[in-house]
């Protein structure tokens, strides 16, 4: 079995990097969490616009739909970019440490320090 990518999810993967490299950067992630943080949008709209035009967001979608057809492994291929360059860990989850290293009830006020109820 081959695992390697194809010449065109190869290509997928370039696109998605080099897109996300020039919307997803440190700065602007920043800004935006701040902005979030206060009530701001819940989503980069210049971000998704950019995903759109360079044809990432149609790309799974099958053909006879106006997509390009990639699939699930198409699909993949962009997640792991957006993963890459935009997931990283909150200020949250950096403070949390494996549950079994915790007693439950710090486990509990750890939690609902954390998590909005």
């Amino acid at each position: 079995m081959d695992f390697n990518l194809d010449e065109t999810r190869s290509e997928l993967r370039g696109l998605a990097a080099d897109v996300l490299a020039r919307e997803a950067t440190a700065e602007r992630l920043e800004a935006f969490d701040g902005e979030h943080g206060k009530g701001g949008p819940a989503f980069d709209g210049g971000a998704w616009k950019a995903l759109a035009q360079a044809g990432l967001l149609g790309a799974v979608l099958p053909e006879d739909v106006g997509g390009a057809g990639l699939g699930p492994t198409g699909l993949a291929v962009v997640l792991r970019e957006v993963g890459a360059r935009v997931a990283r860990p909150s200020r949250r989850t950096r403070r949390w440490r494996s549950p079994r290293s915790r007693s439950p009830s710090t486990a509990r006020r750890s939690s609902a320090r954390c998590w909005p109820r």
